[in-house]
């Protein structure tokens, strides 16, 4: 996609479940392509809809 808009894309994902979080280590990555300017930047940031894992266990025990 970087290459077909010419353009630097940064991809940024929150550490919603801490530093060791699989997406943050994996999805927080910059594609830049040869001749793209380098003052234009495309940001795109993935978010979580679901529950963390770390709270996950807690809100089977919790009643509504």
């Amino acid at each position: 996609m970087s290459y077909a808009l010419n353009l630097k894309i940064k991809l940024l994902s929150p550490a919603v479940n801490g530093s060791n979080d699989f997406a943050f280590k994996n999805l927080n990555t910059t594609f830049r392509p040869v001749f793209a300017d380098p003052e234009k930047t495309l940001n795109i940031m993935f978010t979580h809809t679901g529950i963390p894992a770390k709270y996950s266990e807690n809100m089977n025990r919790t009643k509504y």
